[in-house]
């Protein structure tokens, strides 16, 4: 308990002598003077801020024009992307369709040999063999006129 008592007070002694210097009369030159220092401190704080602030507006803009230049081109990577897609898209029934018309193709090709190994064997056996001409494959795919 004591040593409360010691703390309290010592600790209004260092109140008391923070305050004395308040409680003094100044005189009024020390007074403007001090005024005119604080003064000169706040406008070169004032003067550092706004130059912080003013650096800060720069990077600012200049950080807000390359995210428009960014958006920009973003939006010219997803309409190319797009486009993309609907090429492939095409692309792709295209290549299906040729797919489909091959198979088509093979099966007529391979309905026209079974045709002609027929009527071949059926010539041979019938003894005709020497009216039967063979042509080559490309005559029997490709349109023909009469003077083929």
């Amino acid at each position: 308990m004591p040593r409360l008592r010691q703390h309290r007070a010592g600790l209004l002694l260092g109140i008391a002598l923070l305050c004395l210097p308040l409680a003094m009369p100044a005189s009024p030159q020390d007074d403007e003077a001090q005024a005119r220092a604080s003064l000169a401190e706040l406008q070169a704080r004032i003067k550092a801020v706004t130059g912080q602030l003013d650096q800060a507006r720069s990077q600012l803009s200049s950080e807000q024009k390359q995210l428009r230049e960014a958006e920009r081109r973003l939006g010219e990577l997803q309409t190319a992307i797009g486009n993309n897609r609907d090429a492939i898209r095409s692309t792709e029934a295209e290549l299906a369709s040729l797919a489909r018309r091959s198979s088509e193709l093979e099966a007529a090709r391979d309905s026209q040999q079974v045709r002609i190994g027929t009527e071949l064997r059926a010539a041979w056996q019938m003894g005709q063999q020497g009216t039967v001409k063979a042509v080559s494959y490309t005559h029997l795919t490709l349109p023909t006129t009469p003077y083929v």
